[in-house]
């Protein structure tokens, strides 16, 4: 009986485990309707580089960018260099395929302002609409990464539906332009995949990255035709392997997930 009962509260205690970290939700564009989740849709953390799509309204609406080509820009010595290949010159195209730091900070959020950028998510509700950044060793240029700004699985869904209603205030050109750097790739059955990922390490109580854990994102849409599905997956905590990060993962979780779905109901 004692082992049976010590079985049952070790499978709890694993169900509870995977539930706080792989968080996510699938949804019908057009409806609304919530086709599936799992977890808790609703618990917040760092949005990572999945905030690089806010940033890029931001810097068509401001003319920071101006199509997928321009502006290019040098890597500079003090910039952002966290990952060897963020240390060259990169476009608004290739800052999103690649996720660099640098170029959201320096392009961006720094011409922009904190002010304005605290305006800006407050106006979006995007989340919890704190772009104030926490860490002392850290301005609100990182606030995106495991900072002050959190959002949920849940939120990030409804800021997508936003975006592909085109109701944040930018001209079509703008929200074309918007797509046109976010990454996508084919699907099975003729769907067609755009996302982003975003991954980030945790802090130490010394302000230094604890390189031991990651949190990560995938979100974005299906596309086939007129239908749309939009989607949003958090691990909200995942051991560091050398060769994957918890963006990818993530990615690769809800890529499974979305194309049993779409073989499920012959879509």
């Amino acid at each position: 009986m004692l082992k049976k009962l010590f079985l049952v509260v070790f499978c709890v205690l694993i169900s509870s485990k995977t539930l706080q970290a792989d968080n996510y939700v699938i949804a019908n564009y057009k409806t609304r309707f919530i086709e599936e989740k799992g977890g808790n849709p609703f618990q917040r953390q760092s949005p990572c580089s999945t905030f690089k799509i806010p940033l890029a309204i931001i810097g068509f609406q401001e003319n920071y960018l101006l199509d997928n080509n321009a502006p290019v820009c040098d890597y500079k010595e003090g910039y952002t260099n966290w990952i060897p290949i963020w240390e060259q010159s990169f476009t608004p195209f290739t800052w999103m395929q690649k996720s660099c730091v640098w170029y959201s900070q320096e392009i961006i959020a720094k011409p922009y302002g904190q002010e304005r950028l605290q305006q800006f998510v407050e106006n979006f509700k995007y989340g919890n609409m704190d772009a104030s950044g926490t860490n002392e060793n850290y301005d609100y240029s990182f606030s995106w990464l495991n900072s002050s700004l959190q959002i949920s699985p849940r939120e990030q869904i409804n800021f997508l539906f936003k975006l592909l209603d085109r109701g944040y205030g930018a001209t079509e050109n703008i929200y074309q332009k918007v797509e046109n750097i976010i990454p996508q790739e084919d699907l099975i059955n003729g769907w067609v995949l755009h996302g982003k990922t975003g991954t980030s390490y945790f802090w130490n109580e010394d302000g230094s990255w604890d390189k031991r854990k990651q949190m990560g994102w995938y979100i974005g849409w299906i596309e086939k035709y007129r239908q749309k599905y939009v989607f949003a997956y958090a691990i909200n905590e995942m051991d560091t392997d050398p060769n994957l990060s918890a963006g990818l993962t993530a990615k690769q979780r809800i890529k499974e997930k979305l194309e049993a779905f779409i073989l499920k109901w012959n879509l």
